[in-house]
This record gives C-alpha cells, structure tokens and sequence, in this order.
C-alpha cells in the first residue's frame, strides 16, 4: 500500500484539529485508512476517532491549541511528519522525514487526556526511597485533592476508559507521563525478539535501546498541561521506527530486528493505556523496573549551569530523581542525565 504524498511536506502550519467531528472527518478518515489497527484500539480505550495527518508542526501544539479553544474531550493525532517537533527544555525534535520509508520511518503521536478529577483523591501511592519511615512530602503534596469536575461530555458511551478517566488523579501530568511512557516501553519490549535487545527508560523521558550491537536513544516523551475546565494533559512521543534521524546516539526499532509496523506498535500502545491511566503506580513501578539510570552513576546537569554526581536510587511520586552523593540525597526536577557507568 502506497502512503501518503510527501509533496505536502514543510508547512509549520497548525493543523485545525477537531476530534469531535466523528468518522467523517478528513483526517479520522485518513486514519482509517493508514493505521486500522490503531483506529480499533482507540475506539476499545475511550479515545474516540484516531486522527492523521501527513505533515503538521507539531501534534502536541495542535492539540493543545485545540484544548485552549475548548476541545477537552480525549485525543490522539498522528502524523507522519512534524516540521517543529519539540523536545524537552525547548529543543528540537526531528525525524527521518527525509529518509526512504516515509510514513514507517517514525511514530509520531500526542494524546490528549482528560484529568480524572472527580471524586476526593484516594489513591495509595509507594513511600519515596529518600523517606521510608514516614510520609514523603512529595507524596503529602500529591495527596490533595483536585477539585471535582465532571466527566468529558463528548465521551459518555459508559466504556472501561471512560470510567477510568474519571477517577481522581491527585497529578495529572505525571500519572499520565509515566501510563504513556509505561506503555511504549510495553508496546517495545512486545516487539523486539527474545533473547536480543532491551529496551530501558532514561530519567526524565527517553527509551533506550541497549544490545551488543546498537544501542541508544530509541523515543522520547514530551507533556504540557492546558489549564481549564476541565484541564487536560497533552502527551507526545517521538518513536524512532523503522529509521533514525542523523542526530548522534539516535537508533531505530529495525536495527535491532524490531519488525513491528507504525500500525501494529500504536495499536498495542493504546491497549496498554488504560491499565496505566488507572494504576499509576503499576505504571511507575514498571518504569523503574525497566530503568537504565537507577542504580548507575549519573551526572546531572541542571538547567542552572550546576551539576550534581552521585547514584540514581528512586524517582519519587512527582518524577523526581533521587540521587544519592557525598553530600547527601538531592531531588533532581529538571537536567540532562549522563550515565557514567
């Protein structure tokens, strides 16, 4: 089957996203068309029609634009191409548009998600490593209740899903990083052959492919919270396919013989969504257990120019980092991680 024409290539015209516009809208029919299996697993999860484009700036400004005129129902737009995807602390994230799969190349999705804000926020959530004798403030913090909203009135079918989202979220941003992110390193892990690569989570949002032969930067996770009512959580992840841009340290799922389709991988990272949207523990644990920083020696590098050396031992409740050195345990919001050993 041919893909789509690249000759669209190049805008960083925002796409008028409207994902209540139902099965006849252009870009779900497009979505039909390129990725059935991901049409399907979104309609399972609650998430509506699957939107594409070939090319748009970003899908995680569409969508958040979309938000901020008002669109809070749930979400997810793929394109084939983003001539200004962004990456973490304001950078660029590119693709292998130019290369010779064209639409196989990469995965580029964002979720739009509710925030589950209904209800008094309940859940119990593991004591941080840093404080294991009492209460962690982090998780003192995360334990206040956001206040009660009703649920999205574009999804009201009564699916798993919807139910799911309309659980209490005590932080939303970080519950529905660690349901995406635990996702694809599912989706991943489900795709590669046994017995040959891994794949790992880097702290703060990356994928990791580690083998004898490749190893290096496989995706990465970006998120934005659009205030409102209801607010909602916008999710992005950038997966290295079946060819990898030419940035140093990138590789692509076909280099360790990860012979999944862009339709197939999406698919199984929507069914794996719910289950995290509705344990964000399960999903944290499951990020830790896959890690490539915790137990290493890392070098932090803060955005304010200071760094700090020691061990990784934990992400707390927020998605800090824990890192123990000679002067003691020190949270890590934000910084660029380096694995010394």
């Amino acid at each position: 089957m041919a893909l789509p024409s690249r000759s669209r290539l190049g805008s960083h015209r925002m796409l008028a996203v409207m994902s209540s516009a139902g099965p006849d809208d252009p870009l779900a029919r497009s979505a039909r068309r390129w990725l059935p299996l991901s049409c399907e697993a979104a309609r399972r999860a609650g998430l509506g029609e699957l939107l594409h484009a070939a090319a748009t700036a970003s899908t995680n400004d569409d969508l958040a634009a979309g938000a901020r005129r008002g669109e809070r129902w749930p979400a997810v737009l793929v394109a084939d191409h983003q001539t200004a995807g962004r990456g973490r602390l304001g950078r660029r994230w590119s693709d292998a548009a130019a290369g010779s799969h064209r639409g196989e190349a990469s995965l580029l999705v964002s979720f739009r998600l509710t925030v589950p804000t209904s209800g008094s926020a309940e859940a119990e959530r593991p004591v941080g490593a840093a404080n294991k004798g009492g209460t962690d403030p982090a998780e003192a913090e995360l334990a206040r209740p956001w206040p009660e909203r009703p649920v999205s009135e574009a999804n009201k079918s009564g699916t798993e899903a919807e139910t799911l989202r309309a659980r209490p979220c005590p932080r939303p941003p970080e519950d529905c990083v660690a349901a995406v992110a635990a996702a694809a390193l599912a989706a991943v892990a489900q795709a590669l052959p046994a017995g040959g690569a891994a794949v790992r989570s880097k702290w703060p949002n990356d994928l990791l492919i580690e083998s004898d032969a490749v190893s290096g930067k496989l995706a990465g996770v970006l998120s934005e919270l659009v205030d409102g009512d209801p607010p909602v959580v916008v999710v992005g992840l950038g997966l290295n396919l079946a060819e990898a841009p030419a940035e140093p340290g990138a590789v692509a799922l076909a280099q360790v013989a990860g012979a999944a389709t862009r339709d197939e991988l999406l698919g199984w990272i929507i069914d794996e969504l719910p289950g995290g949207l509705a344990d964000p523990r399960k999903a944290r644990a499951d990020l830790r257990a896959g890690s490539a920083t915790l137990g290493r020696t890392v070098r932090v590098q803060r955005t304010d120019g200071t760094a700090v050396v020691g061990t990784a031992i934990d992400i707390d409740a927020a998605g800090r980092l824990i890192v123990a050195g000679d002067g003691g345990e020190v949270l890590i919001d934000t910084g660029d991680v380096f694995h010394l050993r």
